[in-house]
């Protein structure tokens, strides 16, 4: 299996980036919409 780093890094940041207040800081509360969001963006690294 071959990992493509460049789309791996893609992901991670875009995962990071849900649920990023103004402040900086990072919350995603269980089945909140930023939660969905992160993992809908986690079965798509999968597909």
């Amino acid at each position: 299996m071959e990992i493509d780093g460049a789309r791996l890094i893609s992901r991670i940041f875009a995962l990071g980036e849900t649920g990023l207040e103004e402040n900086g800081r990072r919350v995603r509360l269980a089945a909140d919409d930023a939660d969905r969001a992160a993992r809908d963006l986690a079965q798509l690294a999968g597909a």
